[in-house]
């Protein structure tokens, strides 16, 4: 069933499917002391400044990514030392969504790789045609 809260950018379609089954997407809350550190090395990041500067907005405003749970989980997870790099869609050691699965547009990917194993950015997918071959993975292989 589809969010009427959240206008999606895409047609309806199998990972919003999927996605709805998920469990409602919390922001990881840290210690007053983790949150202070937190914010001097996030905020001081190579990662950060440069993402301020490229897109003219603070990256923690963005409702739709867990920075605080992708700092946890260290440089594998978003290294804050290299500009434009991109935070994985969830923790690979806790599974933790650090997108939201829901409403985040590229959080998609990560189901699509998870079941096929291929990366739909490398395999040059738009999110129409991944959806349109998951669908068919789907019912050769199950769930």
């Amino acid at each position: 069933m589809p969010r009427y809260d959240v206008i999606p950018s895409h047609t309806y379609d199998i990972f919003d499917e999927i996605a709805s089954k998920e469990p409602k997407f919390k922001h990881t809350i840290l210690s007053p002391k983790e949150e202070k550190k937190f914010q001097k090395e996030f905020t001081g990041s190579p990662w950060y400044k440069d993402f301020v500067m490229r897109n003219k907005e603070d990256p923690l405003k963005n409702p739709d990514y867990d920075y605080r749970g992708a700092w946890l989980g260290g440089k594998d997870v978003l290294d804050l030392n290299k500009p434009e790099a991109h935070g994985l869609s969830r923790d690979p050691s806790t599974k933790k969504w650090l997108k939201d699965p829901r409403t985040h547009d590229t959080a998609w990917k990560e189901y699509y790789m998870e079941k096929t194993g291929v990366n739909p950015d490398e395999a040059n997918l738009s999110r129409g045609d991944a959806a349109i071959q998951m669908e068919s993975y789907l019912k050769l292989y199950g769930k």
